[in-house]
């Protein structure tokens, strides 16, 4: 009898071992794993376009933009600005040399729900010139930083004030702003709403964004994870919906 309690015993152990392998292997096959700009190339892509390109802040440290020119990077999105009085201490240095070695750049705002539309506006116009961005600007929408949010009872003001604040910055610049969103906080908050702004789309599970008509997105960021040469840290890689002749033609 006691025998028989040992190899139980045993035989549980074995299968409790056996479950915490598994679930560290679903775990990590899960992750967002570390992928060349030159590589990446997900499968079954609606867009039969692969021209990619690279988001950046400070994050990434003082960038060798010369080196990510020779690694293929055909454009690039900076953050600028975040709420009402927050400027990225890279943008000036990223915008520059980015457009020293001819890399087509945009600037990102990070949306922040505690600062009205105008102290918005007036933070990203105040730090980036319209002649300095080849891209529409972009406002970054997610839930980070904005918990009040998750509470649908501030839908109604958030897409009111996301209005106020894109109708600011197109009549400025003259070109209607990207919206930058993940999949949850598109679906929760823009997908039944009157925003027909374009979409720069995050979403790293997808092979595809089958989801979306092709029309409805421009970008897609589909890796956290990205190695590039001149940026010695993980960078988001994106591609463009289209060819070259339509990247530039968003200038």
């Amino acid at each position: 009898m006691k025998q028989n309690n040992q190899i139980m015993k045993s035989f549980n152990v074995i299968v409790k071992c056996l479950v915490i392998i598994c679930s560290i292997s679903i775990l990590y096959s899960c992750k967002d794993t570390k992928i060349s700009v030159k590589d990446s190339k997900p499968k079954n892509i609606k867009s039969k376009y692969y021209i990619r390109g690279i988001d950046v802040s400070h994050h990434q440290g003082v960038i060798d933009w010369t080196k990510v020119k020779e690694d293929n990077v055909k454009f690039a999105f900076v953050k600028a600005t975040e709420g009402g009085n927050h400027v990225d201490k890279q943008l000036k240095y990223n915008i520059t040399q980015s457009k020293k070695n001819k890399i087509p750049v945009g600037a990102y705002h990070y949306y922040r729900f505690n600062r009205t539309p105008y102290q918005q506006f007036l933070n990203y116009k105040n730090n980036v010139h319209k002649k300095s961005i080849d891209f529409p600007p972009v406002i970054d929408v997610e839930y980070h930083s904005n918990e009040a949010l998750k509470n649908l009872e501030n839908k109604k003001k958030f897409i009111s004030d996301l209005k106020t604040l894109q109708t600011l910055l197109h009549k400025h610049y003259g070109k209607k702003p990207i919206i930058y969103t993940d999949i949850k906080f598109y679906f929760d908050l823009i997908h039944d709403s009157d925003i027909d702004n374009t979409l720069w789309m995050s979403d790293l599970r997808s092979k595809n964004l089958n989801y979306l008509d092709s029309s409805q997105w421009v970008f897609w960021q589909y890796s956290f994870r990205g190695k590039v040469l001149g940026i010695e840290k993980e960078v988001d890689l994106n591609f463009f919906n289209g060819n070259m002749e339509m990247l530039y033609a968003l200038k």
